[in-house]
This record gives C-alpha cells, sequence and structure tokens, in this order.
C-alpha cells in the first residue's frame, strides 16, 4: 500500500523525494526499522527496483579485483583483509525473474522520468578529488 502511493506521489503528483517524506511522516506511515520520520534514502531506495512493475533481477553485481586507493584509510592497514570488490554489471547483463506486479508498468516509467527530472534540479555534492595534491601527500605520522 505505501509503495503503490509513493508511486502515485511521484509518477503521477511529480512530487520531490523530500516531499514525499514529509507526506508518509505526516500520515503516520512508519518504515520497516519502526523510526517515527522517513528519511530521504529510504524512499529513494524503494523508487528504482524494477521489481515493483513486475520483473526481478538476479546477477546486479559481481566480485572483481580491488581497485587502488585515493589513499590508505585513517586506522586501517594498507593491504586490506579482502582484496575483492563489488562491481554492478550492467542492466542489460541482468537475469530478468517474473515477480507480481505492484505499480503499472507506465507509471513505473514516469516514475523513473520525474526521479531523472529531479536528480538534475538538485544541487551537486563536492564529491571525488577536489585539490591537486589530494591523495599523493600524506602525513608520515598519521597517515
Amino acid at each position: 500500500r505505501v509503495v503503490c502511493q509513493v508511486f502515485a506521489w511521484v509518477g503521477r503528483d511529480r512530487m520531490t523525494i523530500g516531499e514525499v517524506c514529509r507526506r508518509l511522516t505526516r500520515a503516520g506511515e512508519r518504515p520497516r526499522t519502526g523510526r517515527t520520520v522517513w528519511e530521504r534514502s529510504v524512499v529513494g531506495g524503494i523508487l528504482p527496483p524494477p521489481a515493483y512493475q513486475g520483473t526481478a533481477a538476479c546477477g546486479k553485481t559481481r566480485q572483481g579485483p580491488l581497485r587502488p586507493r585515493l589513499r590508505a584509510p585513517r586506522g586501517r592497514p594498507q593491504p586490506p583483509r579482502r582484496a575483492t570488490a563489488d562491481y554492478a554489471v550492467p542492466a542489460a547483463e541482468w537475469l530478468p525473474l517474473p515477480v507480481p506486479a505492484l505499480v503499472d508498468p507506465t507509471l513505473f516509467a514516469a516514475v523513473q522520468a520525474q526521479v531523472q527530472e529531479n536528480r538534475r534540479h538538485a544541487r551537486q555534492s563536492r564529491r571525488g578529488a577536489r585539490y591537486l595534491l589530494q591523495g599523493l601527500v600524506q602525513c608520515q605520522q598519521c597517515g
């Protein structure tokens, strides 16, 4: 019921994820964790999976070698315990599995378009290397 309501708000009413969180909180709905406030990451995690339109996917990640890091994590050993990492697989390589649909495929497509539109209008975060020598210089004492 909550998933269908979220899809209707985003797909038909063109709401942002923040507004959906506020409405769910005002309505007294609780997330699986039992908290009283909905977080944007929870609502944002509901929207992308194709399982709600009737097609689940298997094989979405694959393990591979660890990529070199920008710098050693503070307080951790340089060689990690696990020398592997999980990598996302392109959607074309996923194995589709039929499941019961909760949302109409046209509404699902409208929600994905609205999420892209909302993402385009959102403020950009400053992730990644921002300085010329970032990751190349480190302290000898603390790393």
